[in-house]
Order: structure tokens, then sequence, then C-alpha cells
């Protein structure tokens, strides 16, 4: 008897999973276009029923966009199939305590105050190839004129001294690293296999040749004046900073990116700009990792003010370039 009940619930499962899944083109065209493959039906129905979930979510939070009771608008991308709590859990982990901050390194913000900087300003207007940039040192390798590059993020996963890759370092110690180590190889020569490191894999990509070296890094000392690092970034290129993303919707598209006040820093993203909308209302231009599907092709817009942590922490925790040879 007690078999016979394991097997009628498994049919129940299995004939609940089918109607899920039945007839359903939105879920189709989305499996196709983000290339989601599935263990079995179980699972798939199991991230049907999310992204279900997710959709009538875009409807609910854009008609309160357009009601201006939310500040930005949210659409279907790569992680429909994910809730909230499930993306944040894979996609933060940034340690604060991790930073080898070295004040030699480090430029006071007074100066940069006393530059007056232009009312806005945007590294991807001033050099298209800026916006496929994926990382600091690529937009350094780019405005000193020289080829694109696209340089190894599994390398530093792989090898950062610090051991700090796969357990939320920071930039700087990253670049530290490049830097004792002789510099950046190539993604085509140390292709990208996965989030966390290769313990098993050779550190370095066996013989693959360094294509970049730095001699260090320089950061702006913290917290500073919005205009103290709008005159920095002028100055010196896109900027590696941190952020509170621990309330940044998944599904993001479009507006303002909501912060909830004075949580901590979780999450870095390179700083490429700033600007103002019709209304004066200020915002800073971030490029996020979460891939060309999230925001704006990747980009997405924080408010400009320092007030209850409304600009996500860009004001109060970091603000660094490297230095290319």
């Amino acid at each position: 008897m007690a078999r016979l009940n394991v097997l009628a619930i498994l049919l129940v499962v299995a004939v609940f999973s089918e109607v899920l899944l039945a007839d359903k083109p939105d879920w189709v065209a989305f499996k196709k276009q983000h290339r989601k493959e599935f263990k079995s039906r179980a699972a798939e129905a199991k991230a049907k029923a999310k992204f279900d979930k997710n959709a009538a979510r875009v409807d609910e939070h854009n008609k309160k966009f357009e009601k201006g009771e939310v500040q930005y608008k949210i659409a279907i991308n790569q992680f429909a199939d994910q809730d909230p709590e499930e993306f944040h859990q894979h996609h933060h982990g940034l340690k604060p305590e991790l930073d080898r901050n070295d004040s030699r390194r480090s430029a006071s913000h007074e100066r940069y105050t006393r530059e007056l900087p232009p009312a806005a300003f945007d590294y991807r207007s001033t050099n298209q190839t800026i916006a496929a940039a994926m990382s600091a040192i690529e937009s350094q390798v780019l405005i000193a004129g020289r080829s694109p590059v696209t340089l190894s993020v599994q390398q530093l996963l792989d090898c950062d001294i610090y051991d700090t890759g796969c357990e939320g370092g920071w930039p700087s110690t990253g670049f530290l690293w490049l830097k004792k180590h002789g510099g950046s190889k190539a993604e085509s020569d140390y292709p990208y296999t996965s989030g966390c490191c290769d313990t098993a894999g050779p550190c370095g990509g066996a013989n693959a040749p360094v294509v970049q070296q730095l001699s260090g890094y320089e950061r702006l000392t913290m917290p500073a004046p919005d205009d103290a690092i709008k005159s920095f970034l002028v100055a010196h290129g896109p900027l590696a900073t941190i952020v509170s993303a621990k309330s940044w919707d998944p599904l993001y598209s479009t507006g303002y990116i909501s912060c909830k006040p004075r949580q901590a820093a979780d999450h870095s993203v390179l700083l490429v700009g700033y600007g103002a909308d019709a209304t004066g209302k200020q915002y800073w231009i971030i490029k996020n990792s979460w891939d060309v599907g999230w925001g704006d092709k990747g980009f997405g817009y924080v408010p400009v003010g320092q007030a209850n942590n409304t600009d996500c922490g860009i004001s109060q925790g970091f603000a660094t370039y490297p230095i290319i040879i």
C-alpha cells in the first residue's frame, strides 16, 4: 500500500509538471534565448514557476513605475527563472575585512575637491569601446589608445595570492597580485571556466603569456565629496568601486536603482560616469558584472547623494584605478 501511495504521489507530481510546462510560448522563448537547460522535468517545472512569478512581478512593478511610485523599471532577463533571494545568494560576497588598503597608494580627496568637474561625463561616449570593457584594467588600456584586450578573470579567481578571489576579495588585492606576479593574461589564453577557484588547475594558465602589466593602483581617500569623486573619475578613468547591492533587483531594466539605507558593502562595480536628467536629478553610471541582460546593456544608474546611503555607498568606501605599464 505504501508503495502504491508513493507511486501515486510521483504520478501527480509528473502530471503537475507537465501541466506547468505545456503550451507556454513565453517560457519556450526564454529557454531558447538564454540557452537554459534543466536536469529533469521537475527541475524545469520549479524554474518555470519562478519565471511565472517574476513575469507577474514585472507587470505589477512597472505599473507602479508608470504611476511614479518606484524609480526604476524591471524586465524579463536571464535571471527570470530565479527568485531574488536565490539570485543574491550567488551574486554577492564582497568582504570588507579582506581589503588590504595601503595608504601610500591613496590620493587625498582635498585636491580633487578644489577641481570643478564638468556637469556630466560618460566614458561610454568618449570611447564607445569602453562599453565593452570588462574591467578597470581594460578601460585603462583603451584610454591609453592601445588595442582593446579582454583579460582573464579566471586567472585571479585561481591565483590571487590572498586567496580572496572566491571569498569576496577587493579589486585592489587583485591589482597587487598582478603587479607582483607579472601581469594579466588574455581571456583567450586563460578562459573563464567557473565562478570559483579551480584549485585543481594550473595557476597562471600554464605557459600563457602576460599581455598587460601593472605598476600598482591609486585610490581616493574615502569617504569623499561627490565632486571629488567626479574629478578623480574624469582625471583617471573608470573606477573600481564597491556598493551595497543586496537590494538591487536582478530584473532591473532602467531608471534609478534603489538602495536601502546603511546596508553593508557587498558587491564591486565599475564607475564609468555621471550625469543629470531633465529634472536635475543627478546620477552615477555604473557597469555591473551581471551581464548585458541586466540594466541598460549591463549598465545601471544610481542616484548621487550621500544622505542615508542613497548612493548605495559609492561615496563611502572605495574608488580606485589600476596603473598600467
